[in-house]
């Protein structure tokens, strides 16, 4: 994944968002070449995958039925393959310290999104390549946990 364009946008409601379990004053918006496909690695109760900085996590409840809409979702998990969950993948609200940090981020691959600024879609990036990104802007940023 190369990152193409990047830019900081304030929140213009008392600067707070609140995505999984950080507090942002603001959002990242990113313009890449590609979004990356991940191999996930089962961690407790999460499925975790990482490629290029780019970052998926999913909650697995097993016996839950409504999760994405009941869509079924295709997962590669290492060491096992291609697994299909039905309903019971979730986008977690609290994520535990076992977890790698993260950044949630709108991320498009389509120019014309990044310059009107709307209709992303939600991602996640590591938190080192979001650091060094927030930096590359100049941006003073204040993150913290809730």
């Amino acid at each position: 994944m190369k990152i193409l364009k990047s830019e900081w946008k304030p929140s213009p409601n008392m600067g707070i968002i609140a995505t999984g379990n950080m507090v942002y004053p603001g959002s990242l918006h990113l313009l890449v070449d590609e979004i990356p496909k991940v191999i996930f690695k089962k961690m407790g109760h999460f499925f975790y995958g990482e490629a290029d900085g780019y970052v998926r996590l999913y909650k697995h409840e097993k016996g839950t039925t409504d999760g994405f809409g009941g869509r079924t979702i295709t997962l590669n998990i290492e060491g096992v393959g291609e697994m299909d969950f039905k309903g019971c993948l979730w986008d977690p609200f609290s994520i535990p310290d076992d977890i790698p940090k993260f950044f949630c981020v709108r991320i498009t691959t389509d120019p014309k999104v990044f310059e009107k600024g709307h209709t992303y879609t939600a991602g996640k990036i590591t938190w080192g390549l979001a650091k060094e990104i927030i930096d590359s802007l100049g941006v003073d940023v204040k993150l913290r946990r809730f």
